[in-house]
């Protein structure tokens, strides 16, 4: 449909925090603004109307990391912020937003731990069934032998069992719900193993 545009613009920053560079800071931003047109049928008539949506969407994502030696830390922070606008909707003011950590610690005897703890909240929805928290747990534990080309690892996903297989979005043409069939809480065992071949040298 004729009248449909988008802009939009970013900027990010990387920066170490200290001399010995063991930490460093990261800002992803990201701001949009899309004007949408399309037909709208209301309850009491009979023939659509041209409807006029504006959208505004503004993410930023914040990440500290630290690294030294053969630990690593790092901290993460999400935002999604959604406004829309017109004249034949309610105005939508919706929030995604998350927080937590994740890690790698390279332990003795080629071991190896890993994880991320992660909130994921959504705020903004007309109802509470779309208002959500989940935790996210994950944990890793690897094991390296043959010098590091063979590795064992054993994952254990959504620890918790918080994660739901529902997502919902809103834009300016409606609320999606979209449902997956994934495997929730578990735990696998995983075997990877590197090999290396150079190629044979032609005389």
């Amino acid at each position: 449909m004729n009248g449909n545009w988008y802009y939009f613009g970013g900027f990010n920053t990387v920066a170490p925090l200290d001399k010995n560079r063991w930490f460093y800071f990261f800002n992803f931003t990201d701001w949009s603004y899309s004007h949408n047109v399309d037909y709208l049928c209301l309850n009491n008539q009979s023939n659509s109307i041209r409807n006029t949506v504006h959208t505004v969407t503004l993410k930023e994502a914040l990440r500290l990391d630290f690294r030294k030696d053969k630990l690593f830390l790092g901290l993460r922070g999400n935002f999604y912020w959604t406004h829309a606008t017109g004249k034949n909707i309610s105005t939508i003011n919706t929030f995604d937003y998350s927080y937590g950590l994740n890690w790698n610690w390279q332990l003795p005897a080629e071991f190896g731990l890993s994880g991320d703890l992660m909130m994921y909240s959504r705020r903004g929805l007309e109802t509470n069934q779309l208002n959500t928290d989940e935790f996210l747990c994950n944990l890793h534990l690897s094991k390296s032998i043959l010098k590091g080309n063979l590795v064992f690892m054993l994952d254990g996903f959504d620890i918790f069992n918080q994660l739901s297989n529902i997502r919902y979005s809103i834009n300016a043409q409606g609320q999606t719900e979209s449902y997956y069939n994934v495997v929730q809480r578990y735990a696998m065992l995983r075997a990877i193993y590197k090999f290396h071949r150079e190629p044979k040298k032609r005389n």
